[in-house]
């Protein structure tokens, strides 16, 4: 299968948070684009067939500590669509419809012992039957719902002993109100939006951190230079070294010093890596490490659709563009106050700060597959003249980059 969305099927995960921000796992979606260079899908059977059978391509990009969220309509149990896959990393999002079916209920069962999980996902309207509820693990809802709906479903949820699920979290208000109603986990684009105070200043040690970007953004390589600056910085030299004495890069000698690892590993990829290491560093305690890991996916993904594009000269722009792009959201700073620390292209400002300029657009191509909104995704890519599977492509291998990244560096 090729998980391209100019062909078969575009897959995008969005994470679920639990009570203390902390990844907990992923919503997996598919959605069809338009005309005929598309997936023309007009079931949720044929999209929840696409994904279950691209997830072995994906498999790279799913942690495996991570727990998985599929939709399963009902014929899809029928035709066993969840025997291929991992029971103790998925869980079945099923229609509350379900118990209605005298076929489907024994099967759910079996499922459950062997070892699935099952999640009941709300209508907005009405309560899920008990029976139901009985085979259930958790209760997806709808945070739009009304109140008093709401209200109901947590009473059930808290009767049959199920772990709630907030969707569509939008707001801070609504998130305080999910929480208020002792939801477990939560999920929503509201987590990647900034909680901005007017009297918030950054702090000089952040201020310093930021400052180190301007030695990642000389035109000429200066490896000294860079090697010097990074030194002091206890760290950053041990996430440094730990990452480039990984397997993924399989060098015949130990890098034993920040020199060394800076020409080794060459200009470019160091200088990228350092970025990220820093913008892991400046992330508050409070804060979950999936706002930095958003940040490195998208500049990554937005660095591999310019190379793939054939658009070299701008893969180093476009990958601080997305880099940075939810530091307002990290710092809870407005982004052009954080952007005064640093002396980057106009047209980096323009596009983080106005939503403006050349880059613009590059950076709503991540926001819009990052949503699922693949209507505007296919527009986007075509007004950029981007070539048919360039985009699924560098989104798949942004995930396996960024998660292999992740799991060396941010364990100190």
């Amino acid at each position: 299968m090729d998980c391209t969305p100019y062909k078969d099927t575009f897959v995008a995960r969005q994470p679920i948070f639990d009570s203390h921000l902390a990844a907990w796992g992923y919503l997996l979606l598919y959605r069809r684009g338009p005309d005929d260079s598309w997936a023309n899908f007009t079931t949720d059977y044929d999209a929840t067939s696409k994904v279950v059978a691209c997830l072995p391509f994906l498999s790279g990009c799913l942690p495996p500590r991570l727990k998985v969220i599929l939709h399963f309509p009902l014929r899809t149990i029928r035709d066993e669509f969840p025997q291929a896959l991992n029971p103790t990393h998925t869980i079945m999002a099923l229609p509350a419809t379900f118990s209605e079916q005298d076929d489907i209920l024994p099967m759910v069962t079996r499922l459950r012992e062997d070892g699935f999980q099952v999640a009941i996902n709300a209508a907005l309207y009405t309560l899920p039957p008990n029976d139901a509820l009985s085979l259930a693990d958790m209760l997806i809802c709808d945070a739009t719902s009304s109140p008093d709906h709401l209200a109901d479903l947590v009473d059930l949820g808290k009767k049959y002993g199920l772990k709630l699920i907030a969707k569509k979290i939008a707001t801070q208000d609504v998130f305080d109100r999910m929480k208020l109603l002792q939801f477990d986990y939560f999920h929503g684009f509201f987590f990647a939006q900034p909680d901005i105070s007017t009297t918030k200043i950054i702090p000089a040690s952040i201020s310093a951190k930021l400052r180190l970007f301007e030695y990642l953004q000389l035109e000429e390589p200066d490896f000294d230079a860079l090697s010097n600056a990074i030194k002091p910085d206890v760290a950053i030299t041990f996430r440094l070294l730990s990452f480039l004495n990984s397997a993924h890069f399989s060098f015949s000698q130990k890098v034993v010093s920040v020199h060394q690892a800076v020409v080794l590993a060459g200009w470019r990829p160091i200088c990228n890596w350092l970025r990220i290491l820093l913008l892991t560093d400046i992330l508050p305690n409070s804060k979950s490490k999936e706002l930095a890991y958003l940040s490195s996916h998208r500049a990554k993904f937005l660095e591999s659709v310019a190379l793939q594009a054939g658009k070299t000269e701008l893969a180093d722009a476009l990958f601080l563009t997305g880099l940075f792009s939810l530091l307002d959201a990290i710092l809870d700073t407005p982004m052009n106050t954080i952007l005064s620390h640093l002396s980057l292209q106009d047209e980096i400002f323009l596009a983080l700060v106005d939503n403006d300029g050349p880059y613009a657009p590059w950076l709503q191509l991540a926001k819009t597959i990052e949503a699922g909104t693949w209507d505007e995704l296919g527009e986007l890519a075509l007004s950029l003249s981007l070539p048919p599977g360039s985009v699924a492509e560098a989104y798949r291998m942004a995930f396996q980059w960024a998660d292999e990244f992740f799991g060396v560096v941010t364990t100190t």
